[in-house]
C-alpha cells in the first residue's frame, strides 16, 4: 500500500509543480471565492486553513476574509519530535510564515481548543479521489488530528481539477469525507462518515 501511495504522489505532484506561478495565483484566487461565499466559511466561527506549500492552492485570500469578519483563524505546526500537529491562533493581520510539511510557523502560542463556534479546517492534499478520499503527503499529520477533533469539523480539501482522480489507494488512515473545491465547482456539504 505504502508503494501503491507513493507512486500516486509522483503522479499529481509532477504537474503541479510544473504549473506556472500564474496559473497558480489566477486559480488559487478563484477557488478562494468559492470558499469564502461557501456557507462551510460564512458559518465557521474559526477557521483552520493550511499554509500552501509548493504550488499548493493558496489560502492567503481566505485567511484574510476570515481576519476581515472576524473568525478566529489558527494554522498548523508540526511538532516533528512527536509527529503530531497542533493548531496555534494567528493574530488577526498576522502572516504566518512559510513552514514544512503543509504547516505554517505562526507567531502566536494560543493553541486551538474545540468551543461551541462551527468550526472549518482546510486540509492540505496531493489528490482526492471522487469518493471524497484525500491523498496527502504521507505523514498524517492532518489525518490524525482532524480525526480527534470532537465536536467534528467541516473538513474542506482545496485542489486543482488536475488532482481529482477517479479512485485512490485506500487504508485505515486514508481521509474520508472530504468536501473538495476546485476551480470549477461550488463546494457543498458530504455527508459525515459514521
Amino acid at each position: 500500500m505504502h508503494d501503491l501511495k507513493a507512486q500516486q504522489r509522483a503522479r499529481f505532484l509532477a504537474p503541479l509543480r510544473g504549473m506556472p506561478s500564474s496559473a497558480v495565483v489566477e486559480l488559487s484566487r478563484k477557488i478562494g471565492e468559492h470558499v469564502i461565499r461557501s456557507p462551510f466559511f460564512q458559518a465557521a466561527g474559526a477557521a483552520l486553513p493550511y499554509r500552501a506549500m509548493d504550488s499548493e492552492v493558496d489560502t492567503d485570500a481566505v485567511r484574510a476574509a476570515g481576519n476581515a469578519s472576524g473568525k478566529l483563524l489558527y494554522c498548523g505546526l508540526a511538532l516533528r519530535r512527536t509527529g503530531g500537529l497542533e493548531f496555534v491562533r494567528v493574530a488577526p493581520g498576522e502572516a504566518p510564515d512559510r513552514g514544512a510539511c503543509c504547516t505554517c510557523k505562526p507567531t502566536g502560542d494560543e493553541a486551538f481548543r474545540p468551543g461551541q463556534q462551527p468550526v472549518l479546517v482546510i486540509v492540505p492534499r496531493v489528490a482526492f479521489d471522487r469518493s471524497r478520499a484525500r491523498l496527502g503527503r504521507g505523514r498524517g499529520y492532518y489525518d490524525r488530528k482532524v480525526r480527534r477533533l470532537r465536536p467534528p469539523a467541516d473538513i474542506l480539501g482545496l485542489t486543482f481539477n488536475m488532482q481529482l482522480a477517479s479512485s485512490l489507494p485506500r487504508d485505515a488512515h486514508t481521509e474520508l469525507g472530504v468536501l473538495c473545491c476546485t476551480e470549477a465547482c461550488h463546494p457543498r456539504m458530504p455527508d459525515r462518515p459514521d
